[in-house]
């Protein structure tokens, strides 16, 4: 019982620093898993309690005088830690269990209102000062002037039949976790990668075993692919020395989002 009620007792106390962490935003990579409990665990929970003890440092003195205007008495947060220790029934411990029972609905509307300022003080923070992170925005849309297009090489299946799809990035879907989703290719190519090429109308040949893909664009949906090559080409002006025709960089990545 003393185990359950402290555990419950320090998730309840630690919810404003929980909440200013998701606010604020990954700690890693956009495309790693979406929450910080995948990843870094230990820097995440490190932050979670800091950014707890400080919401609660700050609201403590407004929570004083919220209860003195509606004579709810001072709050003492000196009963409520023995709580965190399950240690109950003699001492400020009960103490604590009596102010919490006597006052249920003041301690459930300063822990709400505690864990919902944390939260949107989180994404502002994460608003006002973003951080540029590496990702497909940055790979896709390079900030480099000198690349006049960006040509992506995907693989996909079709009735059983591996291709190579190519194409000059026109669009591209990102999701709130990172992963690339679905881009939209001009002046489309496919070839086939193993199987028979019949499965799919044949179009123009442009050598190389490439065909031609007819229409304007190719939308694709990458939920399966597992590969994706980035080719960025300068028309206009040359690379730096060494860099080459093309930039070319290797993602893989499982269902979507890269490794």
């Amino acid at each position: 019982m003393g185990l359950g009620l402290s555990a419950l007792a320090a998730i309840v106390v630690l919810l404003p620093g929980f909440a200013f962490i998701i606010g604020l935003g990954r700690i890693s990579s956009p495309s790693a898993p979406s929450t910080f409990l995948d990843q870094h665990v230990s820097v995440g929970l490190v932050l979670s309690v800091v950014a707890a003890l400080l919401a609660h440092t700050l609201a403590l003195p407004f929570a004083a005088i919220a209860a003195a205007i509606f004579g709810l008495g001072e709050p003492d947060p000196t009963k409520a830690l023995p709580l965190l220790a399950g240690n109950v029934p003699v001492g400020n411990g009960q103490a604590g269990s009596n102010a919490l029972g006597d006052h249920p609905l003041a301690v459930a509307i300063y822990f709400s209102t505690v864990t919902i300022c944390s939260w949107l003080l989180g994404r502002t923070v994460a608003r006002l000062f973003p951080v540029a992170r590496p990702g497909w925005h940055q790979l896709l849309r390079p900030a480099d002037d000198n690349v006049d297009f960006v040509v992506l090489t995907v693989d996909g299946q079709i009735d059983g039949v591996c291709y190579l799809f190519t194409g000059i990035v026109a669009d591209f879907f990102v999701d709130g976790s990172g992963r690339l989703v679905r881009v939209t290719l001009s002046y489309a190519a496919r070839r086939a990668f193993s199987g028979p090429e019949s499965k799919i109308p044949r179009g123009h040949y442009l050598g190389d075993g490439w065909v031609e893909i007819p229409g304007e664009f190719l939308v694709l949906s990458l939920s399966e692919t597992a590969t994706v090559n980035v080719d960025y080409f300068y028309i206009d002006e040359a690379p730096a020395e060494g860099e080459g025709a093309s930039a070319q960089l290797m993602l893989t990545f499982d269902g979507g989002g890269t490794k």
